[in-house]
C-alpha cells in the first residue's frame, strides 16, 4: 500500500467520526468531519473552537487536528459591498439650464428648472427684496420731494447700496453656477446639448 492509498484510507475513518462542538457554552452534535470543514470555511466556527471525539479525555481545540480541517477562506470585504449605483443622467439638460440662468438668472427660474428649488427660492427672494427695496425707495423719494426728477439727485443711499450689493451677489452665485454645476438636484448629471 503506497502514501496515498494510506492517507485516503485514513481520510475514510476520520470522514466516519463524530465530533462534538462547544458552541455558546453548550455542546453541540454529532458532526461528520465534512460539516465540520464546512462550518469552519463559513466562519461559523474557529481553529480555537473546542471539539470532542470518543476516545478523547477532554476537549481540544480544532487546531489540533492540524490538516484534516482547512483553515477558514478569508472573507473579503469586496464579497458584501453593494453593487455600484448605475450612472443615472438627468431629464435637465445642461443648455436649457444655462440659457435660462444666463435671461432669468436672478429669478433662479434655472435652479427651479433643474429642482435646486433651495438656491432658486433664495435668488427669487433676494430679487424680489432688491426691487421692494428700489420701489419703497422710490416711493418715499417721490412723496418727500413731490417731483421724480428730483430723485437721483445726490449720492447714494444706503437702501440704494444695499440693493445694489444684493444685485451683485445674486450675479455672481448665477454666473458660480453656471461655470460649476453639473447635477440637478437629485444629483443626476445634466445631459448635454
Amino acid at each position: 500500500m503506497n502514501c496515498l492509498q494510506s492517507r485516503h484510507q485514513n481520510s475514510q475513518v476520520i470522514d466516519n467520526m463524530n465530533y462534538f462542538l462547544r458552541l455558546n457554552e453548550k455542546q453541540a452534535g454529532p458532526y461528520s468531519i465534512e460539516q465540520v470543514r464546512l462550518m469552519m470555511r463559513t466562519g461559523q466556527v474557529s481553529k480555537d473552537t473546542l471539539y470532542w471525539e470518543d476516545g478523547l479525555t477532554e476537549w481540544l481545540p480544532l487546531s489540533t487536528l492540524g490538516d484534516e480541517i482547512p483553515a477558514p477562506m478569508p472573507v473579503s470585504a469586496a464579497a458584501f459591498a453593494p453593487p455600484a449605483a448605475p450612472i443615472v443622467e438627468s431629464r435637465c439638460s445642461r443648455g436649457v439650464y444655462i440659457i435660462l440662468g444666463l435671461f432669468l438668472g436672478p429669478l433662479g427660474v434655472h435652479n427651479f428648472y433643474a429642482g435646486r428649488y433651495s438656491a432658486g427660492v433664495l435668488q427669487l427672494m433676494l430679487s424680489a427684496l432688491c426691487l421692494g427695496i428700489f420701489k419703497v425707495y422710490k416711493g418715499i423719494a417721490e412723496g418727500v420731494a413731490g417731483d421724480p426728477s428730483t430723485y437721483h439727485q445726490g449720492h447714494m443711499n444706503t437702501l440704494e447700496t444695499l440693493c445694489f450689493a444684493i444685485s451683485i451677489f445674486v450675479a455672481v452665485s448665477v454666473i458660480g453656477e453656471l461655470l460649476t454645476v453639473t447635477k440637478d438636484g437629485k444629483g443626476r448629471r445634466f445631459y448635454l446639448t
